[in-house]
This record gives C-alpha cells, sequence and structure tokens, in this order.
C-alpha cells in the first residue's frame, strides 16, 4: 500500500468526535462517508450537510450518510467510532465495506477494540490508537469541535508497522495531525487510566471535569484509580509511571474543566455507558493477573448499577 493508499474512508458512527475527525479529513480532501444508523442523522447529512464549529471556525463538510456498508461498498479505510460494546457487531453488520486491501482504524475509548476487530476481520488489516480531540454534539447536523488534542496510532495484530505510518502521513496531510506509536497498547493503556479516573466519577457525582481536581476526595479517588490500572498494566508487561499518569489525569481535569464526560452524558440521556471496557476491563484483567483493582471494580459496579435504574426513573417520572 503507498502512501497515496487512502483516499476513500467510511466513518462508523456519526457521535460528536467521529463527526469531528470525519468531517477534518473531508475537508482535507479525502471522500468521506458515514455509516449511521440513526435515520434522522443519516437524512439530515445528506440534505443540509455536516456544519461544524468551534475552534477552527464555522464550516461545511462536504461529506455523505448512509445507514448501512452495503450503499456504500468497499473503501480504503474504515474508522471504527461507534460505542466500544458495539465494536465487533457493527463491523461484522457493515463487512461490506472492507475490500482485499481495506485497513480499519479503531481510535475509541476503552480496552479491547482491536481485539474485537481482529477476531473480525483478521490479524493484517487493523490498526489502533487514540485521539484527544474534544467535541460535542449540537443537533442532527451540527458538531461543536470543542478541543484540539493528540492522535496516536499503531499496529494491531499482525499489521505491518509501516501501514500506521502511512495512515498518520494521510491523516496529517488532510489537517489531522497524527503520529504512528511503536507502542500501541502503551497508548491506549494511557487513555484508557485516564477516563476510568475521570469518567465514572463525573457519571455518579453528575458534576463536570473540572469538579473532580478541587475536592481532596475525588483526588484521592482518581488517584487509586491510576495506581490500581499502572499495576495491571505493568502485569502484561506496559510499563506505565503512575505519578505521571496522575498528573495528566489532573491536567485533563483543569483543562477540559467545564466539559461534562461522555459517561455523563450517557447517564443523563439514560443511554448504556462504556464503563465495561474501561473500569470493567481494569478490573477483569486486574483479575486475570491475581491484581486487586478495589476502587476500579466499585466504580464499575456502581456505574453499572446506575445503569440499572434508568427503567425505575422512567416509571417514576411517569407515576
Amino acid at each position: 500500500m503507498n502512501k497515496q493508499a487512502v483516499q476513500t474512508v467510511a466513518v462508523l458512527g456519526a457521535g460528536s468526535i467521529g463527526s469531528v475527525l470525519g468531517a477534518i479529513l473531508a475537508q482535507g480532501g479525502l471522500s468521506v462517508s458515514f455509516i449511521e444508523r440513526n435515520e434522522a442523522i443519516v437524512q439530515a447529512i445528506n440534505t443540509h450537510g455536516l456544519a461544524i464549529t468551534g475552534i477552527r471556525g464555522d464550516w461545511s463538510a462536504p461529506v455523505k450518510a448512509a445507514g448501512h456498508g452495503e450503499e456504500i461498498g468497499p473503501v480504503d479505510l474504515v474508522l471504527v467510532m461507534v460505542k466500544s460494546y458495539d465494536t465487533a457487531a457493527a463491523m461484522d453488520e457493515h463487512i461490506a465495506l472492507l475490500g482485499d486491501n481495506t485497513l480499519v482504524v479503531t481510535l475509541q475509548n476503552g480496552m479491547g477494540n482491536d481485539d474485537a476487530l481482529l477476531g473480525v476481520v483478521g490479524n493484517h488489516s487493523v490498526l489502533a490508537g487514540t485521539t484527544t480531540l474534544g467535541a460535542n454534539r449540537l443537533d442532527d447536523t451540527t458538531v461543536r469541535f470543542a478541543g484540539d488534542g493528540d492522535t496516536l496510532l499503531g499496529a494491531a495484530g499482525q499489521t505491518d508497522p509501516q501501514a500506521a505510518l502511512m495512515v498518520a502521513e494521510t491523516f496529517s496531510r488532510a489537517g489531522l495531525p497524527t503520529k504512528a506509536h511503536p507502542a500501541v497498547q502503551e497508548v491506549i493503556w494511557n487513555k484508557v487510566v485516564v477516563n476510568a479516573a475521570i469518567n465514572p466519577l463525573t457519571a455518579l457525582l453528575g458534576v463536570p471535569n473540572g469538579e473532580l481536581a478541587t475536592q481532596d476526595e475525588t483526588r484521592r479517588i482518581m488517584r487509586q484509580v491510576v495506581e490500581e490500572a499502572q499495576a495491571v498494566a505493568e502485569a502484561e508487561g506496559v510499563m506505565l509511571d503512575a505519578q505521571t499518569l496522575y498528573e495528566s489525569v489532573l491536567t485533563v481535569c483543569r483543562k477540559t474543566a467545564p466539559n461534562r464526560s461522555s459517561m455523563l452524558m450517557d447517564v443523563l440521556n439514560e443511554r448504556r455507558t462504556e464503563i465495561d471496557a474501561i473500569n470493567g476491563a481494569v478490573t477483569l484483567r486486574g483479575e486475570a493477573q491475581a491484581i486487586r483493582t478495589p476502587t476500579n471494580e466499585l466504580l464499575w459496579k456502581l456505574v453499572r448499577t446506575r445503569q440499572a435504574t434508568y427503567e425505575l426513573a422512567r416509571q417514576t417520572r411517569q407515576a
């Protein structure tokens, strides 16, 4: 695959971050299609376009949308941005997007998305990584680009590492600064730890990110989350520095102080969260290594319990 090989991109999931990523790539000259289950969003994008507002100004992205991969057909690259619990099922459902040389890239939250994709598409075509861009959806056709960030990716499974370099260069040329990283699991673990420390607390307490850094109690909880996760990562052969990670958590809280995390928004809208792929993943991987992770386990179970109360809350409102 040469450096110009990626020309067509399908973004699987038109959530806020996926929308901004796809819009940037389209603005940069790639042909971008969104695959989205929400028919209202598909129709709105195809009728009115996708509007981006925020830190790079106001602009309209030249994209199209479809409800199923069969409507688009094989593309050069599939960017998977669905919720972590939908990864394998979504890729399998839209397998028509894959051609002989299609690359599949995940920049999702949580652990295990690369393994889920490898199980569907095979060992030679998956890249995994993270992005720290910030965005939120304003309506069906408008997304606010709230913050720039770093996008890192690397080869998963037996994928050729040169593919990560090629995609990073392609994304960067299109206006999405991206770097290839030789140790992709380290990248994923770093983001998971930050999410594990921040997201469940914001969801359970109903507060924006910045509030967590102002309270002694929440700072102590976040440090415990970080230290437990670092121990699990080290047992898996991924070396992380707990103090550096904790400082990163506080920095993210302060830099995104007014932001409401995606997990808080899921809880407020009574949607399933990604807690299983974040604190749940830390807990289960810890169990596999005979490492106790009581703080991560408690947050995991509390958020799952909060999800279980959605129906009760609806019944109460209707009473």
